[in-house]
């Protein structure tokens, strides 16, 4: 019997690569998408790699919309510097 702790995997939206979850970026949608660093926003999330081509492969494919499963307002600039600001700290 194993004494491993459960550790979630989650994959990215843009290259699908399957990570624990504590290594992927979680992004909520509630009038428009967000970085949910704390991971406790309710409802559906999506996840993506901490690097910047994940976030433009996304943006470009429209991922968010799909990952969602519905339509989401994604303000492209506010996100990527959000995204540019969370990966300075």
């Amino acid at each position: 019997m194993s004494t491993r702790p459960h550790i979630p995997w989650r994959t990215c939206i843009a290259c699908r690569a399957k990570k624990p979850k504590a290594e992927l970026l979680r992004f909520g949608a509630h009038e428009g998408v967000f970085i949910d660093s704390g991971q406790k926003s309710p409802g559906r999330g999506a996840y993506l790699c901490a690097n910047i081509d994940c976030l433009r492969t996304a943006l470009q494919k429209k991922l968010f919309s799909r990952a969602f499963k519905k339509n989401v307002i994604v303000d492209a600039k506010r996100l990527t510097e959000e995204f540019e600001t969370w990966k300075k700290s």
